[in-house]
């Protein structure tokens, strides 16, 4: 357990986030992923509350991954 609250959880979901774009990416028959369809994934597994984290960190990812 984290000193932080909800850190755990927080970096559960990230953590199923990045595993969807890598499966997505890997599959040649998907040949990527697409963030709705992980997005209702993650509010399917860890619940609506999630979603929003899960938003804001595809937000950042590609941020992040353009520059």
């Amino acid at each position: 357990m984290s000193i932080t609250p909800n850190l755990d959880e927080k970096m559960e979901v990230i953590t199923f986030i990045e595993d969807k774009m890598r499966e997505g990416k890997a599959n040649p028959k998907i040949r990527g992923w697409a963030m709705s369809t992980i997005l209702k994934q993650v509010e399917e597994t860890y619940g609506e509350h999630h979603v929003p984290l899960a938003r804001d960190y595809f937000i950042r990812y590609h941020r992040r991954d353009k520059n």
